[in-house]
């Protein structure tokens, strides 16, 4: 399988995901997967896409892209058709909307990744509260019509919904508020909508937290106060609150800020006596995971979200999710079965919630945060992350179905991916499977990925495609990874 993963980036926190999954997906043998992105094929023409946000900042400062879809680079267009799959991630003015839709009706196979509303809107990343995109997007109360004007607001969601038309385009999110709201808004059926995770290894295994149990350590993302969607003023307003409540039960909150504003927001704490400790804007993820590591809670007052790898990354080092209703993050939360959800959007509504969480007993916040770990670091592992993706291509391929995995989830033992790539290697091969004979390869479970020799070779006839899963399933329930088949 040659696949092609499309981000605008390799970094931010969509570019970071892309490309995570895009190293999932190498992983696999037998596969050929190429990362695109600004650096390695440019962007689109800036009239074409203008990379000024088109927001007119009244109910949201959201980013709002414009992309008026009128020409088409033919080296673009030839080069993304020389793969199987193309996997579209977070792609604004790195590829153009009409580029995507003469592929898809080339009847390229096309998985959108979204990392939000931008693919079935005309033009907002997150509607914040508006239902113009369930119809036609008609009057857009986001739109700067200085820079964009309503009728293009219009036709560009008039072609998201041709794009979204054919089938051989589907849709992907890590997160169900996204996939549901894509299904809602009628722009693509269920049958081609998919929930798929975002990956991420941690790089080692530690949880370490305070040892003080009189100590509430707290994550604050402080990237921006510029974006009302990340909800940060609404949270020093939330955590000075609880502040107080904190310091009559003689409670301690140290908040750790994390961000290129974290001494904007530590002005905002003078004369509070809540203890700071500032990390300034952190490029290197060691270094992150060594601050996701001091701290037992991670605060988040997103009003709209996804999936957020803030979440997934500080989670996979035990910090206990605080966030907000309705959307991913609660998603995230109620997912897990672990984390606590605001009331609503008040001030007094996280507060209340930090103090909750402050309340928990120091050995129960230690079973928690090893519990949410565990749980996150295997929901979200390359290896399961790959064989989510994998299963959902081949689908679209029209190739061999991927044997169900209910034994996966059955045991506690390392997933084994070789079956993903045994489907693989047969697909290029369909001519050959019915009434053939294959050579299996047994080996006891191998690493995650790559294909290991075995010395027991058992010699079998397989005369449908029906016993050939059910022989992978049988050995699979044994504890054996089925490495290789070889066609006679």
């Amino acid at each position: 399988m040659k696949i092609a993963v499309l981000s605008s980036a390799s970094g931010g926190g969509a570019g970071i995901a892309a490309y995570r999954i895009y190293e999932a997906l190498s992983a696999i043998d037998g596969n050929v997967v190429d990362f695109f992105d600004s650096e390695t094929i440019g962007n689109i023409d800036q009239k074409i896409s203008p990379p000024i946000s088109a927001t007119n900042k009244k109910i949201t400062n959201t980013h709002y892209t414009i992309d008026f879809a009128t020409e088409n680079r033919q080296w673009i267009i030839d080069l993304l058709n020389s793969y199987d799959i193309v996997n579209i991630q977070w792609s604004s003015y790195l590829i153009s909307l009409s580029e995507i839709l003469e592929l898809a009706q080339l009847g390229k196979k096309i998985l959108f990744t979204l990392h939000d509303f931008y693919y079935f809107t005309g033009g907002c990343h997150y509607p914040a509260g508006c239902l113009g995109y369930l119809n036609s997007c008609i009057a857009c109360p986001q739109v700067d019509e200085r820079l964009c004007n309503q009728l293009t607001v219009i036709k560009t969601l008039k072609l998201k919904r041709k794009l979204f038309s054919f089938s051989n385009v589907h849709l992907s999110a890590p997160s169900a508020f996204i996939v549901e709201s894509a299904i809602r808004a009628r722009i693509i059926p269920k049958n081609r909508a998919h929930i798929l995770r975002n990956a991420y290894e941690p790089i080692h295994d530690s949880i370490a937290k305070h040892t003080n149990t009189n100590t509430n350590s707290l994550l604050l993302i402080a990237d921006s106060f510029d974006e009302e969607r990340k909800g940060l003023l609404l949270a020093v307003r939330a955590i000075k609150i609880a502040a107080k409540s904190l310091a009559i039960s003689k409670n301690e909150l140290e908040i750790h800020l994390v961000g290129g504003l974290d001494f904007e927001v530590l002005k905002l704490f003078e004369g509070t006596g809540v203890k700071i400790i500032t990390h300034g804007h952190i490029k290197e993820h060691i270094k992150l995971v060594g601050i996701f590591e001091q701290c037992q809670f991670i605060l988040s007052c997103s009003y709209e979200d996804n999936w957020p790898n803030i979440l997934v990354e500080s989670t996979s080092y035990g910090c206990i999710p605080i966030v907000g209703k309705w959307h991913g993050c609660e998603e995230f939360v109620k997912t897990l079965s672990i984390g606590l959800l605001a009331k609503d959007y008040l001030p007094t509504s996280f507060s209340d919630a930090i103090v909750e969480a402050s309340a928990i007993p120091y050995e129960e916040k230690k079973r928690l945060a090893s519990k949410i770990a565990n749980k996150v670091r295997k929901l979200h592992s390359y290896i399961c992350a790959a064989r989510s993706y994998y299963a959902v291509l081949r689908k679209m391929l029209n190739t061999l179905e991927c044997p169900k995995d209910e034994y996966s989830e059955k045991n506690d033992k390392i997933f084994s991916s070789n079956h993903i790539s045994i489907i693989v290697r047969l697909q290029h091969e369909q001519s050959k499977i019915d009434g053939k004979k294959y050579y299996k390869t047994l080996v006891r479970y191998p690493t995650p990925f790559g294909i290991q020799e075995g010395k027991n070779f058992k010699k079998i006839k397989i005369d449908s495609l029906d016993n050939l899963y059910k022989e992978i399933h049988a050995y699979e329930k044994k504890g054996y990874g089925l490495s290789a088949f070889l066609i006679d």
